[in-house]
């Protein structure tokens, strides 16, 4: 579609004061897209720019985009959610990470979505499960939590349909990257072997670096203190164990609260590095209850067990009715390329004019920090973002511009993971006159900062980044909070020698650059190519994080086909309504398993059916007969709701015991890397024995449960008549 006809359509066009959607829906595509401008606009007081209709185009045609932050993303999406509701007939979603973000959206639109007789809900509330003509704006862990449990929970729930549905997802990189390095879980709990954990806790923290070695920031015992561990631990699976003492050695080494974890009333949050925000800690490898331990906090006498998992990658992978979109979708754009999207660069109707000056490098934290307060002075009345990469930075700087600024000149704020959910209205002041906030990376994130004439012509928003981040993608969405359409703005990146990233690739370098300059310690340093081997820095950091995503992408993918096999097996039983054909079928799944005649009438014993006496030739003329006799002594002796429990109930059971197995096979594949060995291979190996040992569980388990139970309410009938 060519944009001018589209706004041709748009200046000519009459809006309904009823919505008729029959009329609507014989509209050409470009009409329709007019149609829905005039009603943002309506509804708004917002017109859409060139670009904007570009990306609704490109988004519509299930593309994931690429728009400079600031370019009206939220807008955009309006459109093609709109369009894919109606000609479907069928839910949509709007996908992000942050649920504060996601309700200013949800209230601001909801009235246009409401004029196309389109209902709209809220993390499923409100949700009407006879109407297919929805727009559901939700968080990925919501969206992807509801879809598992419609699979596990016996009961009626939301059913997500991945395969017709349209999927639009904001802050793309968000969830289809930093969020993709630990699969969503579905838990049950369990008693916690607490004992088990503070022996292990207690022998770690005791460890010296002559009893394990470190490579890529992973910890491994070495093959001496690995045979020592029966001296000081009984009946343990080695596998386990190792691991989790490896797991430890890195917990009690890295992990430092305000930096990586929080504690808010006693309950342990981890903070996602890439946007600041908490996250709960429900980890497999009982990284909460180290931390625990080390905060010398009070073990939970319980432990969460994983019902039904599954990754990220999987989950979008798998949906071809999928848009995203996201401000550096072009710098990712292998991640975006893995979930199958083709990718397109929206060029902003607006020149981006603001400045941003060459990074000033320092020797040390403090000295970085006694410069700053000296360039905040320069800036007079602008408003100021400070950005930094934890909670502890973020507090000390803080903490310091309060002593500095003790007469009230300057109003102070902070914004982190411990306050966003109390202060989110606070950002509609960050842009006000003599204002610094301090904020972690969750500033960079689909915040709009207003800025008023009377900033604009100062200068608009300063943004001071104090420390090197991860990834050049994070520095794109904190420089994106000032500028944005065509305004002032400006930005500052503050490194020192002591920045995490640059002590860990650079520090000696960097020191024997101010070394061989004969510079002070006060001394700052402004070169471009200091500056380019900082980004090739960043670079390194993201190839290694890829390689993560990759890593946890292959091991995912090798569980899709048992998962979608037991999703199969509980949906068929869900939804049955002829047991006596679904006990047959299992039956017969059953008796394939065996290839002599002599192994399947053993089987029919175990059940407590008599054919001792009966000849070969005997049994096959009979087994259809059997077989029959024993579907109706079951549907005679239980109801098909009784039924129906006790198979979705042995599906489960074996299912959390082949998650718990591959969890633990997955733990020990280490070993056989060392061994040169393709761990991926290995585990596929694995995965698929032991699936199918699973599934001939599931299938005789649910007739030996069936007769258990039938068996319990005879004799349990025979008491009480005596």
């Amino acid at each position: 579609m060519k944009i001018k006809n589209i706004k041709k359509e748009y200046e000519n066009i009459t809006i309904q004061d009823k919505f008729n959607e029959n009329e609507f829906l014989k509209y050409s595509l470009e009409k329709k897209f007019g149609y829905i401008m005039k009603i943002i606009e309506k509804y708004t007081n917002k017109k859409l720019y060139d670009h904007q209709i570009q990306a609704s185009e490109d988004l519509y045609n299930n593309k994931a985009i690429d728009l400079a932050t600031g370019g009206g993303k939220s807008l955009a999406s309006i459109i093609p959610l709109i369009l894919k509701t109606l000609e479907n007939n069928k839910v949509s979603y709007f996908i992000s990470i942050n649920e504060f973000l996601l309700k200013r959206d949800f209230n601001e639109f909801k009235k246009i979505y409401e004029y196309f007789g389109i209902k709209i809900s809220f993390l499923f509330k409100d949700f009407d499960t006879t109407s297919n003509k929805q727009i559901v704006y939700t968080t990925n862990s919501f969206l992807i939590s509801n879809y598992l449990n419609n699979f596990v929970s016996l009961n009626k729930t939301i059913s997500i349909d991945i395969k017709n549905s349209y999927f639009l997802i904001d802050e793309a990189d968000m969830v289809l990257i930093d969020n993709a390095l630990y699969p969503f879980v579905l838990h049950t709990t369990q008693p916690l072997n607490q004992e088990y954990l503070i022996d292990i806790y207690n022998y770690t923290k005791d460890l010296t670096t002559n009893d394990y070695t470190i490579k890529e920031h992973n910890y491994y015992l070495t093959e001496a203190t690995i045979e020592n561990l029966n001296k000081n631990f009984e009946n343990f699976d080695i596998n386990s164990l190792v691991f989790s003492i490896e797991n430890c050695l890195y917990v009690l080494n890295n992990y430092k609260k305000d930096i990586d974890y929080i504690i808010e009333d006693n309950i342990i949050f981890s903070i996602n590095p890439k946007t600041g925000l908490k996250e709960v800690l429900n980890t497999k490898d009982y990284t909460k209850q180290f931390i625990t331990l080390k905060e010398g906090l009070e073990l939970e006498k319980i432990e969460k067990v994983i019902i039904d998992k599954i990754s990220v990658q999987s989950f979008f992978k798998s949906i071809d009715n999928k848009a995203a979109m996201s401000g550096t979708t072009i710098h990712e754009s292998k991640y975006f390329t893995f979930y199958g999207f083709d990718i397109s660069k929206i060029k902003s109707s607006f020149k981006d004019i603001k400045k941003i000056y060459p990074t000033k490098i320092y020797f040390n934290t403090r000295q970085k920090i006694i410069n700053l307060l000296k360039d905040i002075e320069k800036l007079n009345e602008r408003p100021i973002l400070i950005t930094t990469n934890n909670i502890k930075s973020a507090e000390l700087i803080f903490n310091t511009l309060k002593e500095y600024y003790q007469n009230n000149e300057k109003i102070l704020s902070i914004l982190t993971a411990k306050n966003i959910e109390d202060d989110f209205n606070l950002i509609q002041k960050m842009g006000n006159k003599n204002t610094i906030t301090v904020s972690t990376q969750i500033a960079g994130r689909g915040i709009d900062i207003p800025i008023n004439d009377e900033i604009e012509k100062i200068g608009g928003l300063h943004v001071m980044l104090f420390e090197v981040n991860n990834g050049f993608r994070i520095d794109e969405q904190l420089i994106g909070r000032t500028g944005r359409q065509g305004k002032n703005g400006s930005v500052q990146f503050y490194y020192s020698l002591e920045d995490p990233l640059l002590v860990y690739y650079l520090n000696d370098k960097l020191k024997n650059i101010f070394y061989r300059l004969n510079l002070k310690e006060d001394d700052v340093i402004e070169s471009r190519i200091i500056t380019k081997q900082i980004k090739q820095t960043q670079m390194k950091q993201e190839q290694l994080e890829y390689q993560m995503f990759e890593n946890m992408a292959n091991f995912s993918l090798v569980l899709d086909d048992s998962r979608n096999n037991i999703h199969s097996l509980i949906t068929e039983n869900k939804n049955c309504n002829d047991y006596n054909q679904l006990l047959k079928k299992i039956m017969f799944n059953i008796l394939d398993l065996y290839e002599k005649p002599q192994e399947k009438i053993d089987f029919f014993e175990t059940l407590g059916v008599k054919l001792v006496d009966l000849e070969i030739k005997e049994y096959y003329q009979k087994e259809k007969k059997i077989i029959e006799n024993l579907n109706r002594f079951i549907l005679e002796n239980l109801s098909e709701k009784d039924v129906k429990t006790i198979i979705h109930q042995v599906i489960l059971v074996y299912y959390i015991k082949f998650l718990k197995n591959c969890d633990i096979v997955q733990e020990g594949i280490t070993w056989r890397s060392r061994a040169n060995k393709d761990p991926i291979i290995e585990f596929k190996k694995e995965v698929f024995n032991m699936f199918e040992i699973t599934l001939k569980n599931i299938r005789v388990d649910c007739f030996v449960n069936c007769f258990k139970n039938i068996q319990f309410r005879l004799e349990k009938q025979k008491k009480q008549e005596k």
